[in-house]
């Protein structure tokens, strides 16, 4: 298991903001690609592409949270036992402390669909570097890396 710890602004701010938990998954298929999504227009980090997952619910684990999340973003299902974990890093974004925990999986149920009609792509790892990533993504590649 990798921790990643990355201020992405200044450290005095950064332990004031209340932190949330944001979820991602790297999902592989049997080729060896790696799922990727394309953020919306209208949101932050518009346009650069992401790991897809979300938010975290009150109560919630970041295992259930990551399986919900891209139930409702792709259409499959993923067992929490599958899933395995890669590291986190810390950012702010909008005066908002968040931490991204990221997750590989390599089996699910369904076929991976855009619900939400954003950009999905399969990339192979050595791809990732040059992808115009989230600032948060970015700084987990070379944990993911690690872990192929």
């Amino acid at each position: 298991m990798v921790e990643v710890k990355k201020v992405l602004m200044n450290p005095a701010v950064f332990r004031k903001a209340r932190r949330r938990v944001i979820v991602a998954a790297a999902l592989m298929n049997v080729s060896g690609g790696i799922l990727i999504q394309k953020r919306p227009a209208g949101r932050e980090n518009a346009g650069l592409w992401e790991f897809p997952g979300g938010k975290t619910e009150a109560g919630e684990t970041s295992e259930a949270a990551l399986c919900r999340e891209i139930s409702e973003e792709l259409g499959v299902n993923l067992a929490q036992e599958a899933l395995l974990y890669v590291g986190a890093t810390d950012f702010i974004s909008n005066a908002n402390h968040f931490q991204l925990k990221l997750f590989t999986c390599d089996t699910w149920q369904g076929a991976v669909r855009a619900l939400d009609q954003q950009d999905l792509r399969w990339v192979r790892p050595d791809q990732l570097a040059l992808i115009n990533l989230t600032p948060a993504d970015v700084a987990l590649i070379p944990a993911l890396l690690a872990r192929l």
